[in-house]
């Protein structure tokens, strides 16, 4: 009986730490479980942190939108607008009214007249010895798109240009230089009116060492290309060379009869520049002209220039010849747009 009781209660002590065993097993695969689901948790978390972080980090900047300047606008505006010059007035003469007016239209891409658009008009407004002064005016083109410009009488002579360009409603430098650069030009041409009213000329040449020449070459040149010109009553003249640089000297030793029967007097000096050199392609001349014309009624100097020129030939004498006559030319020419 005593060996039963024992046997139970060994079994009942087996079976007491067999149930103490499994719930230890079972408790401990549970905090197993729970710690692997919490660091699970976490690296879910952190990759989810990441992923929001390589998001945040990857994604582009937002682009500002830049607002383009008045300068980019203004040429803008301007891109298919198009200036011509439908007519000019030609030749002036000084003191006499132009023949017509300027005119320029403006079109459209398609040619379509613009109206109601303004245009600018920097035109001469003075000439002083060849420097030109502008004046501006802003007008507008009518329905046909265009502008008329009649110039008041010139009282003054000039071979300069007329501007036409838009108008911008700024005084903004870089909108000016924009709308110059849109514009378009015509001749200013006026002719002096003194022409028909007979003058004379003495151009004295010097030698390659400076003295004085007894020929005309110069003068006469000059004469030849102001005749050609339409100039008439106009011939050489002796002025001596030691009053030629002295414009009082110049206007006093004219005789009154002389200063009366004419309008004009032309004089100056044709001097070398440099001495005649050789090169391989022959010989090079180069002259300096220094150039007045005067009123002989009253003995003011209506107009100056100094031109240097220059000139090659395979013979001296023949530089020489086309120098001079190169002169001649542009002396001429500057007389006939600047006296």
């Amino acid at each position: 009986m005593k060996k039963v009781v024992f046997s139970f209660i060994v079994a009942a002590s087996v079976l007491s730490f067999a149930c103490k065993s499994t719930q230890s097993v079972i408790e401990e695969n549970v905090k197993i479980t729970d710690e692997a689901k919490s660091v699970s948790e976490k690296d879910i978390s952190s990759d989810n942190n990441t992923d929001d972080n390589n998001i945040i980090e990857n994604s582009a900047p937002e682009e500002k939108i830049q607002e383009k300047s008045e300068a980019e606008l203004y040429t803008k505006s301007l891109e298919k607008i198009t200036l011509s010059v439908i007519s000019s007035p030609g030749i002036a003469t000084k003191g006499r009214s132009f023949a017509k007016p300027f005119v320029v239209k403006v079109s459209d891409s398609e040619k379509n007249p613009v109206a109601d658009f303004q245009l600018k008009v920097r035109y001469p407004s003075e000439n002083k010895n060849g420097k030109i002064s502008y004046s501006e005016e802003v007008l507008k083109t009518g329905s046909d798109g265009t502008i008329s410009f009649m110039p008041s009488a010139a009282d003054f002579s000039c071979n300069a240009k007329a501007y036409f360009f838009p108008a911008p409603d700024s005084e903004n430098e870089d909108l000016q230089k924009i709308a110059e650069a849109k514009g378009v030009s015509a001749e200013w041409k006026v002719k002096t009116n003194l022409m028909k009213r007979g003058g004379l000329i003495s151009l004295i040449d010097y030698s390659q060492k400076n003295i004085p020449l007894r020929e005309t070459a110069s003068s006469s040149l000059l004469l030849k290309e102001l005749i050609n010109s339409g100039f008439s009553g106009v011939g050489n003249y002796d002025v001596p060379s030691k009053d030629i640089d002295d414009a009082q000297a110049v206007y006093s030793g004219i005789p009154e009869f002389v200063r009366s029967s004419v309008s004009y007097l032309v004089f100056g000096t044709i001097k070398y520049a440099e001495p005649i050199t050789k090169g391989d392609t022959g010989f090079t001349c180069s002259l300096t002209a220094t150039v007045s014309c005067m009123d002989l009624k009253t003995g003011k100097v209506l107009y100056s220039t100094k031109k240097q020129t220059s000139c090659t030939d395979i013979q001296d004498w023949k530089a020489i010849n086309m120098t001079r006559e190169k002169l001649a030319q542009e002396i001429g020419q500057s007389i006939i747009f600047n006296m």
